[in-house]
């Protein structure tokens, strides 16, 4: 019997597979790799607190909002990104939890890039919650497209 092969779905399948692997594959490199280039400074907390936040289409929610400065080669930055995994709505006990890991006025080792002194964070641990994150947006772009 002689089978008939739906290349459009073969392809579907070859690119949502390929978007999946470098998706995958650059947040696996950033913390596995990238991230030991990374240099260390010392650091304080500015503020820490949990903000209602709306986006543009009006909805919102409540997010952590974390801010701390640091120098440089006697040049000061601040920054509000905490980490570089991927969170898209956590319950407020986690918001509460990190709220008074960071209190105001904590000192922090800040994780900056040599090459970029201002693309820092001060939380270097990789959450697998981002790798889940991204193998679930595939799963659902996969069942839309079978379905």
């Amino acid at each position: 019997m002689l089978e008939i092969i739906d290349y459009n779905v073969v392809f579907f399948c070859v690119i949502l597979v390929a978007a999946l692997a470098v998706t995958i594959g650059r947040v696996l490199y950033f913390y596995l790799i990238e991230l030991k280039k990374w240099q260390t400074v010392p650091g304080e907390i500015m503020a820490s607190e949990i903000k209602y936040k709306e986006d543009k289409d009006g909805d919102g929610g409540y997010g952590l909002h974390i801010c701390y400065q640091y120098e440089v080669d006697s040049e000061t930055h601040q920054s509000d990104q905490f980490t570089k995994n991927i969170r898209v709505r956590a319950n407020a006990s986690w918001h509460d939890e990190k709220r008074r890991k960071y209190p105001i006025g904590k000192k922090v080792t800040v994780f900056y890039n040599p090459k970029k002194p201002q693309d820092a964070i001060i939380e270097k641990q990789f959450d697998y919650e981002t790798l889940y994150l991204a193998l679930a947006i595939f799963g659902i772009i996969a069942l839309c497209y079978f379905a």
